[in-house]
């Protein structure tokens, strides 16, 4: 999936890519929601040849700037063996030609003939891991076998840490994958002169974006899940009484259990319980006002109208995650215009409450959480997350691919 991401982001800015799905456990065509052109990928995945045949009859075009070259549902050991030679010998002055970049999805794992083997034709070796202990098992059993086979290798080696929640213990370090590697492998230790040349690219935080799902983006519950994220914030302050505390909860349990009907009940009395305390978090009651407000709007048929659908072969009619996907990638980004439709509902539904001395939060807060909303709720299950342009998560991932084109030496255009 980060494979995808990047190769997503480069031809967002321009750049010529192609991506080589290598990994018989991903999927990219899926990820990419391909369905549609499934007789495509059939008739492309007939069987590789020795014989020379053009690149056109191995690419699949997925949208501007962006091809799938080989796409293959699965790779046999000979298939492997013929797509090495075919990529990097036969078709390689075409590949060179034709793009900027090729990004490769390997197979996880140390095997020589899975993925070790391309590592001699390959500039840049990015390893993405989890700050937990079998995932920095894993990735130190890769670095050991590829410097076992060349100590030089160590240089192609980037680390991407993904998933990291800023929890750290006393027993795992989430980023010392060389030191938690040697702490579980009695044999086979990695010596401290790799650790010190091991570079980190980057680091990407626990996101939602990057899970995939078909389905519309449910409004209430994004809602409900951020008025959750935002009262657990709030919840322990000290000017904050007891009866607050229970009215937090409460309209906690209701959201949790999607009353949210009964939930926005409870909301309001909780948000005029928050007002009348001396020591206020403005920024955060702010926030909160406004996701109370966008419950009570219900905005879901306005969010529905920006989400592409497509009928499928049992009649259903679902989120056409393709489109959206080829959207970002042409730069066409829906979620400010959204926030702009919604700003005038906002404030005016603001006008209602004064009476409740709830006041209406400044425009710049109401336009700023707007747009984050309106990001989250369009484009939330889409399994893409670099070209977005609000969330943190989307920023670190930019910064890492940023600095992987620099460390190529590729300029955008």
């Amino acid at each position: 999936m980060v494979s995808t991401n990047i190769a997503t982001y480069f031809a967002s800015q321009g750049l010529r890519v192609a991506i080589a799905d290598i990994d018989p456990l991903s999927d990219i065509s899926t990820l990419l929601d391909l369905k549609t052109h499934e007789n495509i990928v059939t008739e492309k995945t007939a069987g590789l040849k020795l014989k020379h045949e053009p690149l056109t009859d191995h690419t699949l075009n997925i949208g501007k700037n962006f091809d799938l070259i080989f796409p293959r549902q699965k790779l046999t050991n000979e298939d492997r063996e013929l797509l090495l030679y075919k990529i990097f010998v036969q078709h390689a002055a075409d590949i060179i030609t034709n793009y900027d970049v090729i990004v490769f999805d390997l197979p996880a794992g140390n095997e020589l003939k899975d993925n070790l083997i391309y590592q001699d034709f390959i500039n840049h070796i990015l390893m993405v891991t989890n700050p937990e202990p079998t995932a920095h098992m894993s990735t130190g059993g890769y670095i050991k076998s590829s410097i076992d086979i060349d100590p030089k290798r160590i240089d192609k080696i980037l680390l991407l840490h993904n998933k990291m929640s800023n929890n750290p213990t006393d027993t795992f370090n989430d980023w010392d994958v060389i030191g938690n590697y040697n702490k579980m492998s009695s044999e086979n230790q990695i010596a401290k002169n790799y650790a010190d040349q091991l570079q980190t690219i980057g680091e990407i935080p626990e996101t939602n974006y990057l899970k995939v799902s078909t389905n519309n983006p449910l409004t209430d519950n994004i809602l409900a899940g951020l008025i959750n994220s935002l009262l657990t914030a709030i919840k322990n302050q000290q000017s904050h009484s007891e009866v607050v505390k229970g009215q937090m909860q409460a309209t906690r349990q209701l959201l949790n259990k999607n009353e949210f009907q009964k939930a926005n009940i409870e909301l309001e009395k909780l948000l005029i319980m928050l007002q009348a305390q001396p020591k206020k978090d403005l920024a955060k009651l702010f926030i909160l006002e406004i996701y109370y407000v966008l419950q009570k709007i219900k905005v879901s048929n306005k969010i529905a109208s920006y989400i592409p659908k497509k009928k499928i072969s049992t009649g259903n009619t679902i989120r056409n995650r393709h489109k959206q996907l080829m959207d970002i990638i042409n730069g066409e980004h829906h979620s400010t215009t959204l926030a702009n439709q919604l700003m005038p509902l906002v404030i005016n539904q603001f006008s209602k409450l004064n009476k409740l001395n709830i006041p209406t939060p400044p425009q710049e807060i109401i336009k700023n959480v707007l747009e984050d909303f309106c990001e989250e709720a369009l484009y939330s299950g889409l399994g893409v997350l670099a070209p977005l342009t609000i969330r943190t998560a989307a920023r670190d991932f930019r910064q890492m691919a940023d600095n992987l084109l620099k460390l190529m030496q590729i300029s955008v255009p």
